[in-house]
C-alpha cells in the first residue's frame, strides 16, 4: 500500500501544515458525493472475527477465550468482523495486555461488517443492524462533503483517535487483507 499526503485527495481541506495522510488502499476511489460514502471511527486494538459457531479468532487465526464473547454474538447466524478494543483510550497494547491479565471486563467487541460476499456494504449495514446491539456496532455516517471529513478529523484529534476509515457503500465484502481495495484510512499523524 501506497502513503498519499491528504491534499492530493481532499485539497479543499487540506494544507502542508496539517499533519494528516491517507493510506491509499485502491486505484478506485470511490465518489465523495454524499451518495455512496460513509465513514466511521477509526479503532486501535485487536483485529477479530466471529464466526457463527460462536468462535473468536484474530486474524492471525488465534482462538480467544469464549469468555470474551456475549451472548448476542453467539446467536448471531453471520460471521462478524470487527476488533476488540479497551472501553477508554483503546490501543493495541492495553488490548493486549489486558488479554494476558485476563481483564476481560476492561475490553470490548466492537464490530464494523458482516462477512457476506458479493453484497453491497449499505445491505450488510442493514444485516448487521439486526443481530448487533447499538452499543457494539461501529457508528458509520455519511459523507455530504469535504467539510464532513474535515469535522471528523477534527474531533478524532480532540478524541484522542486513531482516525477514520471512509469507504463505498456499494462496496462488495472481500476477505482478507483486500477487502481494503473499497475504502480509504486516514489516520492523525502524532
Amino acid at each position: 500500500m501506497k502513503w498519499v499526503r491528504a491534499e492530493y485527495l481532499f485539497p479543499t481541506i487540506c494544507t502542508k501544515k496539517e499533519h494528516l495522510c491517507w493510506q491509499l488502499a485502491s486505484a478506485v476511489r470511490p465518489k465523495r458525493n454524499g451518495s455512496n460514502v460513509c465513514y466511521s471511527r477509526k479503532y486501535d486494538g485487536i483485529r477479530i472475527e466471529v464466526n457463527t459457531q460462536g468462535v473468536l479468532l484474530s486474524r492471525n487465526g488465534y482462538i480467544l477465550p469464549s469468555d470474551l464473547l456475549p451472548k448476542w454474538a453467539k446467536r448471531c447466524k453471520y460471521n462478524l468482523d470487527g476488533e476488540l478494543v479497551t472501553h477508554k483510550d483503546s490501543t493495541h497494547t492495553k488490548v493486549i495486555k489486558a488479554l494476558h491479565r485476563g481483564d476481560y471486563e476492561y475490553l470490548k467487541l466492537m464490530v464494523f461488517d458482516v462477512k457476506v460476499p458479493d453484497v453491497p456494504f449499505s445491505e450488510r449495514l442493514e444485516l448487521l443492524a439486526k443481530c448487533v446491539p447499538k452499543a457494539n456496532r461501529v457508528q458509520q455516517k455519511k459523507i455530504v462533503n469535504d467539510s464532513t471529513i474535515s469535522d471528523a478529523m477534527a474531533e478524532c484529534e480532540t478524541k484522542g483517535y486513531e482516525g477514520i476509515v471512509v469507504r463505498s457503500l456499494q462496496a462488495p465484502y472481500t476477505c482478507g487483507r483486500q477487502s481494503n481495495k473499497v475504502m480509504y484510512k486516514i489516520k492523525v499523524k502524532k
